[in-house]
């Protein structure tokens, strides 16, 4: 799933309070990781391996939905840490901070190249699970007879999560955005003002530009 918010790195914020996911961040981190498996020794809660129910060794391939699990874990950890650079902008913007802006944004990129990183590595495990499909979308894996009613369960949850974290990111983002131009915009026009007030003259065209090149 892309994060489609690369041209808003810029963008803008407001209190995401009482809209958060279903899933804070605190819950995200508190998750615990699949115990890995020993050698010779499969895990209780590991429905795709192991001992059939006659003793035999089970022929079913190992799918790796446990770390497809992990991955999208980590994906809502850097969304819900997106918010909160989200909301780091909005300050930045309201108290006219031009390196807290640019800190914030620069974090930004970090994060969402670090979400490019995640992405990859879930579509990989995707086409593990449903070979040839490795774009499929976590509503056709729930939909498919790959997974157990279990994980169909877990990747709902993450699922639903990310859609609400996406939803809020967007507008949050939106939110800074009109934010970052009407500021920038009222700033010009004072400036413009007060150029125009100067004696000849003199800075009414050099002030505005540099001004705007620093926005």
């Amino acid at each position: 799933m892309k994060t489609q918010i690369m041209s808003d790195v810029h963008g803008g914020t407001q209190s995401a309070t009482g809209t958060m996911p279903s899933m804070s961040p605190t819950e995200v981190q508190g998750r615990t990781r699949p115990a890995p498996a020993m050698d010779g020794i499969v895990g209780a809660g590991d429905a795709h391996g192991g001992v059939g129910s006659d003793g035999a060794p089970s022929t079913a391939p190992h799918l790796p939905v446990g770390e497809l699990v992990e991955v999208l874990r980590d994906q809502l950890a850097a969304h819900h840490r997106l918010l909160q650079l989200e909301m780091a902008k909005r300050e930045a913007i309201i108290a006219r901070d031009g390196e807290l802006l640019k800190k914030s944004a620069t974090e930004q990129a970090n994060e969402l190249h670090r979400l490019d990183l995640l992405d990859s590595r879930r579509n990989k495990l995707v086409g593990r699970i449903m070979p040839g499909q490795a774009d499929a979308a976590l509503a056709e894996i729930m939909e498919s007879g790959a997974v157990t009613a279990p994980e169909k369960q877990e990747l709902g949850r993450y699922l639903s999560a990310l859609r609400g974290a996406l939803f809020e990111l967007k507008k949050l983002s939106d939110v800074n955005t009109r934010m970052l131009i009407d500021s920038r915009d009222l700033f010009k026009t004072m400036m413009l003002n007060l150029a125009g007030r100067g004696q000849g003259n003199e800075h009414k065209v050099a002030r505005p530009v540099l001004v705007d090149a620093n926005c």
